[in-house]
């Protein structure tokens, strides 16, 4: 696995965050749309990748990929907080 499955997937989330503002959604409708099944899917699968990937010894990926990795874990919750925020843009 490489980097370019964790940022097809953050692209895919951000794609769509894009489209509902071109929509025209209201800040209530965007965050239903945040906490919809395919939203939290993705999210399941980001995850999921992340715990294998962080379960393997490192010497088996990059430095940069590691420590990506390592960022993307220590601040899960602050990178994905826009999924329980109304409003937000």
């Amino acid at each position: 696995m490489d980097a370019g499955s964790f940022v097809e997937d953050i692209k895919e989330l951000f794609e769509k965050e894009q489209g509902y503002t071109e929509a025209g959604l209201t800040p209530e409708a965007q965050l239903l749309e945040r906490q919809a099944l395919v939203t939290n899917e993705i999210m399941i699968w980001i995850r999921s990748r992340l715990d294998s990937e962080l379960a393997k010894a490192p010497e088996f990926r990059s430095q940069h990929f590691s420590e990506a990795l390592n960022y993307l874990g220590k601040f899960w919750k602050e990178l994905f907080a826009f999924l329980d925020e109304e409003g937000f843009r």
